[in-house]
């Protein structure tokens, strides 16, 4: 694999293709992560599935992009992969949003054609310098 700075320059770069924010303050970004995606190297070789942690990392990613500040996991709260994800399935995530000061709970489901592929809550922590 390329290393997470690829993988997370790939996901601002290339993968993200929408967002949008509802009424209610729900944040839904639409992520498409094709064949040469780096985290598909090696996992699988011959059947490329989107590691799980990618998948949360593009959760986080999707937070940091709609809140304007960087985010660091600090906790995977609760976390259920039920689908496979692979290069080219349009992937939905929709994320709520919790902040208190510094800190940010993300409520989190991720959707692809095959229906529900994960869901879960994470916590961050906005980064400072």
């Amino acid at each position: 694999m390329s290393g997470a700075g690829s993988i997370e320059q790939s996901l601002i770069d290339e993968c993200l293709q929408t967002v949008t924010e509802d009424d209610s303050g729900v944040v839904t970004g639409v992520f498409t992560f094709a064949p040469d995606f780096p985290a598909f190297e090696g996992h699988f070789p011959g059947k490329p599935v989107l590691p799980a942690v990618v998948q949360l990392a593009a959760v986080r990613f999707l937070a940091a992009s709609y809140l304007g500040k960087p985010l660091l996991l600090v906790t995977v709260n609760r976390a259920k992969f039920k689908t496979m994800i692979g290069p080219e399935e349009p992937v939905t995530i929709t994320i709520q949003l919790d902040q208190s000061t510094n800190d940010v709970t993300i409520s989190f489901t991720i959707e692809t054609i095959k229906g529900r592929a994960a869901a879960g809550e994470i916590s961050c922590r906005v980064a400072t310098d």
